[in-house]
């Protein structure tokens, strides 16, 4: 999985089942919800973000506060410092046990005081103004009812959320996605670069395949770098139909397409294989 980080922060919360656009969990009458941040592709060496509080909106009741942090001492966390494997047992419990009772939720968000990241060794303190008020969001409807246990992936793409501006600032605007963890689906495959006369070539340097749902495919749900071997891994994703992008700065391969629509279902990996990439 080259190129692919993703933080495993994992809570407890004493709930019911939540169902997310129709998909539940299970578990015992203890039940409860298990948060997993996931951090896709980017070209740094370390994204700390200082986490001052973690909320969830009621539609009855607004904003919930979950778990705070003081001001003076944040949650300060190295994003890929946690690099989650695909698998939910091993996990890193952050956030501790809150309540959390039955109702109808709309959103998952991290209020954050500040955020550095490190490229080429160098650090850079990362303009949070447009999130510092309203939080990183993660949008998508859910359902909460007593006596059973679910869990989320909060997918935060730091390959596309961080963006420099002209004057040489870095800029946060989180790009991020919420998928319940039973149904997560991956999709993977290695690319095959050719030339224009149909020789091998090299993977192009900073190539990422972008996933965009096939109902938008102006909007990048979720990325993966290509390794020097040509491999990407893409995920976790919503069930659906994605249409598979190249993006490669300065290429000639800049935009072709991967794949036209992908479906994938809940909690399935679908590998395209070896898919040929020509000028």
């Amino acid at each position: 999985m080259t190129g692919k980080f993703f933080l495993s922060m994992a809570a407890i919360l004493v709930v019911g089942v939540l169902t997310l656009s129709g998909c539940g969990g299970g578990g015992g009458s203890n039940g409860g919800i298990r948060l997993f941040l996931s951090d896709a592709p980017g070209e740094m060496e370390s994204l700390v973000v200082s986490i001052t509080s973690v909320e969830v909106h009621s539609a009855e009741s607004g904003w919930i506060t979950l778990k705070t942090y003081p001001e003076s001492s944040p949650l300060s966390v190295d994003l890929l410092d946690y690099r989650y494997n695909g698998s939910t047992s091993s996990t890193f419990p952050l956030l501790g046990t809150t309540p959390l009772g039955p109702g109808r939720y709309t959103q998952v968000r991290l209020l954050i005081s500040a955020a550095t990241v490190t490229i080429d060794g160098v650090e850079h303190v990362l303009d949070i103004s447009n999130v510092e008020s309203t939080g990183v969001k993660f949008n998508r409807q859910f359902t909460v009812a007593a006596g059973e246990t679910a869990a989320l992936m909060l997918d935060f793409n730091a390959g596309k959320s961080i963006t420099v501006t002209g004057g040489g600032d870095y800029k946060l605007q989180p790009v991020t996605a919420m998928v319940p963890v039973s149904a997560a689906a991956v999709v993977t495959g290695t690319l095959a670069f050719v030339d224009g006369t149909g020789a091998a070539s090299a993977v192009p340097a900073g190539a990422t395949v972008d996933a965009c749902e096939t109902s938008d495919p102006t909007t990048v749900v979720s990325s993966s770098t290509v390794g020097e071997d040509g491999k990407f891994s893409i995920g976790p994703l919503f069930p659906g139909n994605y249409q598979l992008r190249l993006t490669t700065p300065e290429s000639v391969y800049d935009g072709k397409t991967v794949a036209d629509s992908v479906a994938l279902s809940a909690g399935a990996e679908n590998d395209l294989g070896v898919v040929s990439i020509a000028p």
